[in-house]
């Protein structure tokens, strides 16, 4: 899907950047969480790193445990502050998945 900012009636102001979202629920969302959809932790160091401004990112193929014990199979995606950490990460996923993640 292919959506256009000019066609979008929902945007927030943050920190001097308009965002723009496709319903008035996904701004509300942001509104309430800004640093939840453009901050993320390293898992290899627990630095926090910038989604919007990082080089350093690696796409895992993970198992999310839901807290009603249901598994749902997705890609997410890992932010990291340096090269080293998103290599070391590559090599050793399982060691720094968070506890809701494992493997396939």
């Amino acid at each position: 899907m292919t959506t256009h900012a000019h066609t979008l009636t929902d945007k927030v102001q943050y920190k001097g950047q308009t965002y723009y979202f496709c319903n008035r629920e996904e701004a509300a969302a942001f509104n309430e969480n800004q640093e939840r959809y453009l901050i993320a932790q390293d898992p290899t160091c627990g630095r926090k790193v910038s989604k919007a401004e990082t080089k350093f990112f690696h796409d895992q193929r993970v198992k999310y445990v839901k807290p009603t014990g249901e598994t749902q199979e997705n890609v997410k995606r890992f932010f990291f502050c340096s090269a080293a950490h998103r290599d070391q990460f590559a090599r050793q996923p399982g060691k720094y998945l968070p506890p809701e993640f494992k493997l396939p």
